[in-house]
């Protein structure tokens, strides 16, 4: 057999030659590392706080290096505006509301129970309750933050509630009103429960006593904002 032939014949019987590991990560495990951050952080934020939580207590339970963190958040304001962002998010009502607003099929009772339901249930959830302590201490010292979560609270959840009243007035199920400002007096409503129960440090109430409190806010909404209700 030529040489050149039994070389290559050689080279095919070969096991494939592993590539080296290491090196700089591919944007898509880069972007999961990012996420991975973010959601420690948001852990250590809500857990002790911004002014006691440090980077090296985000880096060890993320087990990335400081200097990582550092390259893409120069400092910890900035990590926990972006934490803060991503906890606004989450614990906002616009995705389950949305879903609310297409059954355009659904009575005007039904709706409105369902809203506040969802954003009680939202309300109570363990993330949430500890975010709002959140924003109560480091308000002050974040009044940037204080702005934020106005805006995100208009975005996921005073907006789409909003319209969901706006809809229901266009089919004529509710009388002549400011829907916008009725639905910041839902939500600020339901608000001050949930804060009323932790001030109080009263457990969150459980899914059949929710419903209970929405259905009984509910209903003393509807007797004034039904369509051909007393003004």
């Amino acid at each position: 057999m030529p040489k050149q032939a039994q070389s290559e014949d050689l080279a095919s019987t070969r096991p494939p030659v592993a590539r080296k590991s290491g090196g700089r990560p591919t944007l898509e495990n880069a972007e999961r590392r990012i996420e991975h951050l973010i959601e420690t952080a948001a852990e250590v934020f809500l857990e002790r706080g911004y002014r006691t939580a440090t980077y090296d207590e985000i880096a060890k339970k993320a087990h990335m290096a400081k200097r990582t963190i550092y390259s893409r958040f120069p400092d910890k304001a900035s990590l926990f505006t972006t934490v803060f962002s991503r906890l606004s998010a989450q614990t906002g009502n616009k995705g389950a509301l949305s879903e609310v607003i297409k059954r355009e099929e659904q009575s005007l009772d039904e709706g409105l129970r369902q809203c506040l339901r969802i954003i009680m249930e939202n309300g109570f959830t363990d993330r949430s309750l500890a975010f709002n302590k959140l924003v109560e201490t480091e308000g002050a010292a974040f009044p940037e933050l204080l702005n934020l979560s106005k805006q995100l609270f208009t975005e996921h959840t005073l907006a789409p509630l909003t319209q969901y009243l706006e809809l229901q007035k266009a089919k004529g199920a509710l009388r002549e009103l400011d829907c916008r400002e009725t639905a910041l007096f839902i939500s600020t409503h339901v608000q001050g429960e949930i804060s009323a129960r932790q001030i109080q440090k009263l457990p969150p109430p459980s899914k059949p006593e929710i419903r209970r409190l929405a259905d009984s806010f509910a209903g003393i909404l509807l007797d004034g904002v039904r369509a051909g209700a007393p003004s």
